[in-house]
């Protein structure tokens, strides 16, 4: 039944990603978003995503890089208190931006700047529209696979983006921070991705000697 829970509330998240109201898709798709964040925010930082309550809709993130405000641990704990919150629910990297509360937890607008690095595609401009064929074979469908995959690039490529922006902020304003060391996990993420789109495109060349 958990399972099923945090199913149904992981596809509540990519709904609530395409069906913004128009004003918050100006928001989140404006090549200012950064800076609209960091004016808006009380708190920005990249962080993981270590816990998620499914039932007290509560969560937790591993501070890695902090670009605005303070805080004094290196976990972060928040909470969706209404319709208008985020609650994310899938472990990995986050470019956060958030309110506190008055007990210090944090509330994620769901039309602000925060960007999963998962889904980091469901932002931006929409693609541009694409027909799919009822024929399946194996060229429309490796087609529509290698459409797909330009599109989670493209997001992975404006994801990066804003952190590198974020991280030039940072450096600007000679904010001190912890030391985190090598970021082994992102390093790990990237070689990740680069292992599987080759795979794929070796499966690609296959099937087309074939």
């Amino acid at each position: 039944m958990r399972k099923i829970k945090l199913i149904l509330l992981t596809i509540g998240l990519i709904q609530s990603l395409t069906t913004f109201s128009e004003g918050c898709r100006q928001r989140i798709t404006n090549i200012n978003a950064v800076a609209i964040g960091l004016k808006n925010s009380d708190i920005v930082f990249l962080g993981d995503l270590i816990k998620a309550d499914t039932e007290k809709l509560t969560y937790s993130f591993k501070i890695l890089e902090l670009y605005k405000g303070k805080y004094k641990s290196d976990t972060i704990y928040g909470k969706a208190e209404s319709k208008y919150s985020m609650f994310p629910v899938d472990n990995g990297l986050w470019i956060v931006y958030a309110f506190f509360n008055k007990d210090s937890s944090i509330v994620i607008d769901l039309c602000g700047s925060t960007m999963p690095m998962k889904y980091a595609h469901y932002f931006g401009p929409p693609p541009p529209a694409r027909i799919y064929s009822m024929d399946f074979k194996s060229d429309r469908i490796l087609d529509n696979r290698i459409s797909e995959i330009e599109e989670y690039n493209k997001g992975l490529r404006n994801w990066f983006y804003d952190l590198e922006k974020l991280r030039n902020y940072k450096n600007s304003l000679k904010i001190e921070v912890p030391k985190q060391g090598i970021d082994y996990k992102l390093i790990f993420l990237i070689a990740s991705f680069i292992f599987n789109v080759l795979m794929f495109l070796i499966i690609v060349i296959k099937l087309k000697n074939n």
